[in-house]
């Protein structure tokens, strides 16, 4: 789970800021909670009153306490330098400025939903942070972490899990699975296999051989694409 704050004077930006963090949440299965505020003041108060954040997204310009003072106290008076700041602002020349402060990255309005979504990638990567697989399982929400799971099986109408520990499985459909995976290191080699290139322990044309042992064909229709996907992830150390 990430704690994030939003925090600016203007309700468009916080409200646009929100939904993109929640689109790409969803998009990297990563569990997000979210705090919005409206002035740099509500936002100490309620971290003065015991609250952290992993991640900030400040606005600089905002009345009767700016975003730079807002850091300043954050950085010196609380002493916290685990908390990342990510500002935000309509001008790109607070570089002196905001040089003590340290922050994570920097945004400039109006947002743009790619840039927002390298800057959490950057942050998940510099931070380590769990990735998850959510699926629902008789009326209720289960997760696996996405570092376990070595495939996903077409069943029918159901879906396996294959992870390190077992077996789970759930009603579904392999696209939409592919849907949730496809970004984060999982290839389609078959119609009814969607594996995680982390266990792979031998490539060959027509199938790979997993960590595990296990063997599953690449279907030919997809064979000269999967090459070109981990002949491309090899060359860029993935």
């Amino acid at each position: 789970m990430i704690k994030i704050a939003i925090c600016d004077d203007m309700t468009e930006i916080t409200s646009q800021l929100e939904n993109i963090i929640i689109e790409i949440s969803k998009k990297h299965l990563v569990d997000v909670d979210i705090g919005v505020f409206f002035s740099g003041d509500d936002l100490l108060r309620y971290i003065n009153n015991g609250n952290t954040f992993d991640l900030i997204f400040l606005d600089i310009e905002m009345e009767i306490i700016d975003g730079i003072e807002v850091g300043n106290e954050i950085r010196e008076s609380m002493s916290d330098n685990d908390t990342q700041i990510v500002y935000i602002s309509g001008k790109a020349d607070y570089a002196m400025a905001l040089f003590r402060i340290r922050p994570f990255n920097f945004l400039v309005k109006p947002l743009e939903s790619e840039k927002v979504e390298d800057v959490f990638l950057t942050y998940l990567k510099a931070n380590d942070k769990n990735q998850y697989f959510p699926y629902k399982k008789g009326g209720a929400h289960n997760r696996i972490e996405v570092k376990d799971i070595i495939f996903f099986e077409s069943n029918n109408r159901k879906v396996n899990i294959v992870t390190k520990d077992g077996t789970e499985s759930f009603y579904g459909s392999m696209n939409e699975v592919y849907e949730k995976v496809k970004d984060i290191g999982f290839i389609y080699i078959h119609k009814s296999y969607i594996i995680n290139t982390l266990y792979i322990r031998t490539y060959l044309y027509e199938k790979v051989i997993l960590l595990n042992d296990k063997e599953l064909p690449i279907s030919q229709a997809r064979r000269t694409s999967i090459r070109d996907k981990l002949l491309s992830s090899n060359k860029k150390g993935i």
